[in-house]
Formats: C-alpha cells, sequence, structure tokens
C-alpha cells in the first residue's frame, strides 16, 4: 500500500473483527510502500472471499484513518452504513 507519511498501517476487516492481530501490520520498504503477506491458512487464504477489508494507517499528526486498500477489486455499502468498504475478491 503506497502511504509514504504513514506512521504504521494494519490490514483490518471481517477476518480478523477489526481488531488487528501482531500479523496483521504491514511494514514500510524503503521506498515509502507497505508490505504485507498472510499466509494461507489449513490450505485456505487467510481472508475469506468476499470479505470487508479496510487499511487502518497512523498518519503523520497521530490520527488514525481507514481507507479501501489501493489493490482492491470491489467495494460495497452495507445499507445500514454511509461508508464503503473494501471487498476482498479472490
Amino acid at each position: 500500500e503506497w502511504a509514504p507519511n504513514a506512521k504504521a498501517l494494519a490490514l483490518v476487516g471481517d477476518f480478523n473483527d477489526w481488531d488487528p492481530k501482531p500479523e496483521h501490520w504491514a511494514f514500510k520498504n524503503p521506498y515509502g510502500t507497505w508490505e504485507l503477506f498472510l499466509p494461507d491458512v489449513g490450505g485456505k487464504s487467510a481472508i475469506e472471499h468476499r470479505s470487508r477489508i479496510k487499511c487502518r494507517i497512523e498518519s503523520e499528526s497521530g490520527e488514525w484513518l481507514e481507507r479501501i486498500p489501493a489493490w482492491i477489486k470491489w467495494a460495497t455499502q452495507a445499507w445500514d452504513e454511509v461508508q464503503f468498504n473494501g471487498c476482498y475478491w479472490e
């Protein structure tokens, strides 16, 4: 994920009950891109098909933001929500 000024970035969503575990925090490479690898679990993707996901970002000022990942293929909005969520499409 491209967020060169971010202090921290985690992937959150249905797959982790919107609470990032230690293994859901990305690291920033020298080019300002955040990287995260989630290995398959028992032969299945760590993130279930059609799960809602977002990037939780700590900004330079310390504010926490949630954004749809740039690589997401589909965004959806629940009938009772104002914000859109990224939807993981395997």
